[in-house]
């Protein structure tokens, strides 16, 4: 160990009444900034839904919306092939 290690806890065993008073502090400290810690600063944690809408040409209304690759795989649904 290296000196000043070594002093701090030569320190801390000697005055173990200030250590405690210190860590009490600290302790009372973070409890009263957590109370006042405005909600915005809490991470959200809700899930996040995003809706994508596109549009293009040549494309059918009906049936594709929730999958737009059945189209290719289907050859077009015949209404809206040009």
């Amino acid at each position: 160990m290296n000196k000043s290690l070594k002093a701090i806890l030569a320190f801390s065993l000697k005055n173990k009444y200030f250590i405690y008073f210190a860590t009490i502090i600290l302790v009372i400290y973070g409890v009263i900034t957590f109370v006042n810690m405005p909600i915005e600063a809490f991470p959200d944690v809700t899930n996040t839904e995003i809706t994508v809408i596109t549009q293009w040409p040549g494309s059918c209304r009906q049936g594709y919306q929730h999958d737009p690759c059945s189209r290719e795989r289907r050859g077009g649904c015949g209404r809206c092939m040009r």
